[in-house]
């Protein structure tokens, strides 16, 4: 099963709120669709995730039946765990964990990139100049990094 909702693009109001509760739903630990269908086996597998581009984003659902399980049944699951985030029926501290893990995943990934954009690259394309790029210190940071 895949269903989806769309709305507004990247760097909206949407976006925040959507890229929140899609970590509410499914963080692939201890999300409500984790927990709730997931661990307890109520379906096969089960998920969320957002996906954001210029004109519109799209919060998508996807879930895998369980042998003998009608896929009305799985839509109908992802749709109860939907409407617990609408009543508010959640632990208090799962929003204050996810803002916290959505965090820990920008450093992680700043650290990843940091100082391995190639250096040929920025030449050829003539950026050097433009990113004031000091070539007596970045070279050797870039080739101590490989």
């Amino acid at each position: 099963l895949y269903m989806s909702y769309r709305f507004n693009g990247t760097n909206s109001y949407d976006e925040k709120m959507v890229t929140l509760l899609d970590y509410l739903l499914s963080n692939s630990k201890a999300g409500l669709i984790d927990i709730d269908l997931n661990q307890q086996q109520k379906v096969l597998g089960a998920g969320s995730g957002a996906d954001f581009m210029k004109d519109y984003g799209m919060h998508y659902f996807i879930g895998n039946p369980r042998m003998g399980q009608s896929l009305e049944e799985v839509k109908d699951l992802l749709l109860a765990e939907i409407d617990k985030i609408k009543k508010g029926e959640f632990e208090d501290w799962l929003i204050e964990a996810c803002i916290n893990n959505m965090k820990l995943q920008e450093i992680q990934a700043r650290k990843a990139t940091k100082g391995r954009i190639p250096l040929l690259w920025l030449l050829l394309m003539g950026l050097a100049g433009k990113i004031n790029l000091n070539l007596t210190t970045t070279l050797p940071i870039l080739l101590k990094n490989k």
